[in-house]
This record gives structure tokens, sequence and C-alpha cells, in this order.
């Protein structure tokens, strides 16, 4: 719903999207729409051809936005190459700017994960397990007991 187009070149994304403008008489729009948001992790998701595998945001380092975004707007998404390419991790850099060039939207030091890995290190780190894909629930699942 928000891509236009995207052109891809080595290591690199150019992205034209359509944020929200919330014109519907509803609430205050966000300052940076989530869907947009989402647009540019899956473009750096994109640049690593698949070797990841699915990957979901683990982590950004940094993130300015230093105005409303709303309308047409123009993304460059980056992919970091690094020695360490295993892992199942995907790092980049991403500026969203207006169609006039002024920059909206920095984000630096973008680190998906791929999604087993992630959901794989949440688990460890709990007592719970997560809800079966596709699925919803509404509280934790406590883990099963062994018996005896």
């Amino acid at each position: 719903r928000v891509v236009r187009s995207a052109h891809r070149g080595p290591g690199r994304m150019l992205l034209m999207l359509r944020a929200e403008d919330g014109a519907d008489g509803g609430a205050v729009p966000p300052f940076v729409p989530p869907p947009l948001l989402d647009s540019v992790f899956q473009a750096l998701g994109m640049l690593d051809d698949g070797s990841a595998g699915m990957c979901l945001p683990w982590y950004v380092g940094r993130l300015v936005a230093r105005r409303r975004i709303s309308g047409t707007v123009i993304a460059l998404v980056e992919r970091e190459e690094t020695a360490d390419t295993g892992g199942g991790a995907v790092r980049g850099r991403a500026l969203v700017c207006s169609q006039q060039g002024e920059v909206l939207l920095e984000l630096d030091r973008i680190t998906l994960k791929a999604a087993g890995r992630a959901a794989a290190v949440l688990v460890a780190g709990s007592a719970t397990t997560p809800a079966a894909v596709g699925g919803s629930a509404t509280a934790p699942v406590p883990a099963p007991r062994p018996d005896g």
C-alpha cells in the first residue's frame, strides 16, 4: 500500500513511497507512519538476495525524525557490506526525503535478523513460547513442564 515504485542497484534501493496524510478527519497521524517504516525495513531485507531468509527488524542504532512525514516521499536504502555476512543478519541505513530533497528521516545502523533466529533468541530468554505463526494469543502460554 505504501510503495509506489522501487529501483534496485548493487547494495541499494531507491523507493517512491506514499505516506497517509491522515486527512480522513480521524486522529492525528503519527510523526513517522509505521507502514512507511515497515517498507524501508522490507527494502533492506530484499537487498541480501534472500541469503538471510525472512528478516525482522532487530535494532536501529540511530533514528532522527526531522519533520512529520506525509504525502509522497523518496527513500534511499543501502545495505552495509560487512566482512561477517553470516549469522542471518542484514545491516544497513536509510534516508527518507521529501520530493524537494529535504531529509525527513535518517536511520543508521539498522539490523534485521532472520525470523527463525530472532524467535529462538526471544524464546531462550523467556519462560513462554510464542504463538503459532498465523495465530494469535491474548496472554503468554507457559512452556510445557517435563513430567517426573
